[in-house]
């Protein structure tokens, strides 16, 4: 038996051609569709019964191909000068577990894990990062071996905005004085990420930490319990030494985007998705 040259598209032994093998994946993994749903879709668009199991095949088959190229790209991700990391919980068949980000320009690497402890930071980033963490507060971050940390804003705003519910008029004048301060950050941030202009964007950075530090010193012997713990965290490594004043690459807010959280894979351990959401826009302060 001779046979003819296959058309690049269509693949040996396999049931479905490689384009409709890709959309089948984007649809399961992006769109959240289920197997079920792929295969009416499918008998919609003409295609004819495809069974379940093909569709689970195809699946796996994808995922393993980029296996290697997966596992590089956390390779190459410790010698980034900077990476943000964030975690979500991630339902599994009903099942708690955690969905890591590890992101930064043009890429991100999505990680399902068990667990939301310092380990699963360490087995991508290992033991310690000569780089800049960009992470939210949680302890799992502020422990860990780095060079430099920036921590979110957002976060931050979140912590003074409750200063203003407590009853003393201190507490709460600290909270909308470092309120004011903070929006003025994402005000020239944001500009600077529009225009890219560096000097304006530096000569105001240079006078922003020396009115940070000056409103930190006149606060900090004034303040109550709560309001310290957030003027001792701020002068120890959160604004008045922020990275995003040196490196305006890094990220002001943390975001893991929602429409990850639902990924049909769960024996995948590490996702690459193509970057369009990343938190290098601003969004609307919360």
């Amino acid at each position: 038996m001779v046979w003819g040259e296959l058309p690049k598209e269509v693949i040996g032994e396999q049931d479905l051609e490689a384009s409709l093998q890709g959309m089948l994946v984007w649809l399961g993994n992006y769109g959240h569709m289920s197997y079920e749903k792929q295969q009416e879709w499918l008998k919609e668009m003409g295609v004819g019964e495809i069974g379940l199991g093909t569709i689970a095949v195809t699946n796996e088959r994808v995922a393993a191909s980029i296996e290697a190229k997966v596992a590089e790209l956390a390779e190459w991700i410790k010698d980034q000068p900077q990476v943000q990391v964030d975690e979500t919980p991630w339902l599994v068949k009903g099942v708690k577990e955690w969905l890591w980000s590890f992101s930064g320009e043009g890429y991100a690497l999505y990680r399902g894990a068990d667990t939301r402890s310092r380990a699963e930071l360490e087995s991508v980033l290992g033991q310690s990062y000569d780089g800049v963490l960009c992470s939210d507060d949680y302890s799992v971050y502020n422990g860990y071996a780095v060079e430099r940390q920036q921590k979110c804003l957002a976060h931050l705003r979140r912590h003074f905005k409750a200063l203003l519910k407590l009853t003393l008029k201190s507490q709460q004048e600290i909270g909308k004085v470092f309120i004011r301060l903070i929006d003025e950050a994402f005000e020239h941030h944001a500009t600077w990420r529009i225009h890219g202009d560096n000097p304006p964007y530096f000569t105001w950075a240079t006078d922003f930490k020396i009115r940070v530090n000056q409103a930190i010193s006149d606060w900090l012997p004034k303040v109550g319990y709560a309001a310290g713990l957030l003027l001792n965290s701020l002068k120890k490594n959160q604004l008045s030494g922020g990275i995003f004043l040196m490196i305006p690459l890094s990220p002001l807010i943390i975001i893991v985007p929602s429409v990850i959280s639902g990924l049909p894979l769960p024996n995948a351990k590490f996702l690459v998705v193509p970057v369009l959401w990343m938190a290098y826009t601003i969004p609307p302060l919360c």
